[in-house]
């Protein structure tokens, strides 16, 4: 049975090795989030001249998502609506940002995805 795997933080340097890993195996269906897409590296792909070879695997257009780990409801919509079975969360504020902003992100959105996993455990199987 194929298992999906959502990546949070997904445009990320350590997303892109790790989907490009993941893709190796045909037994992995790989979903993607983020929410900085014009720092991400599909933006630099779509818009940055590089060679085919340089250019990193990552999920299709119709598995990436824009979104925000404290976006709840659009979270759980995403994890329903593709029947997501494993969450890698790689998503976190690397800026200098507010200390209310790196709590809202690292911790708020993490403490959602918890939650989510916990209440949703039956599709996690």
């Amino acid at each position: 049975m194929v298992k999906k795997i959502l990546i949070t933080g997904v445009s990320g340097l350590v997303g892109g090795i790790l989907i490009e890993h993941l893709s190796k195996n045909p037994n992995y269906d790989i979903y993607g989030i983020d929410k900085h897409i014009g720092l991400s590296i599909r933006y630099q792909i779509e818009n940055i001249q590089t060679s085919k070879e340089q250019q990193p695997i990552l999920p299709s257009k119709e598995k990436f998502y824009i979104c925000d780990i404290t976006d709840r409801d659009k979270l759980l919509h995403i994890i329903v609506d593709n029947q997501i079975n494993i969450i890698i969360h790689l998503a976190a504020v690397l800026e200098m940002e507010t200390i209310d902003e790196i709590n809202r992100v690292n911790c708020d959105g993490t403490r959602i995805l918890f939650d989510m996993a916990q209440q949703n455990k039956n599709m996690w199987n």
